[in-house]
């Protein structure tokens, strides 16, 4: 929990591309002095597809190949490194640290 909001991922299988689209992330927060539920389905892929993954990872391939742009900006890598990076630092300390995503 932070001070703004929680989020329940319902299961780190999601991150490697597998999830359950019955079992929604949920996102937490006080409104008024209660708190609300909110629940952001997880998309299926369509049927007969190779899958968002392999289509992320294939998008980053095209544009190397055809020295296009990359699909994401060097600066969501950046700001995405600094929240990962602040997980496993607020992991480690057992509880909530401060994020400073500098300006760029």
């Amino acid at each position: 929990m932070g001070t703004d909001a929680a989020l329940r991922v319902p299961s780190t299988d999601c991150w490697n591309g597998f999830f359950d689209t019955k079992n929604p992330i949920k996102l937490y927060k006080d409104v008024n002095g209660r708190q609300i539920e909110k629940k952001i389905p997880l998309i299926p892929d369509d049927p007969g597809s190779r899958g968002i993954f392999y289509e992320k990872f294939l998008s980053c391939v095209e544009a190397v190949r055809n020295n296009g742009e990359a699909p994401v900006s060097s600066k969501e890598i950046f700001i995405n490194q600094i929240l990962l990076d602040s997980i496993v630092k607020s992991s480690e300390l057992k509880r909530e640290i401060e994020i400073n995503i500098p300006v760029i």
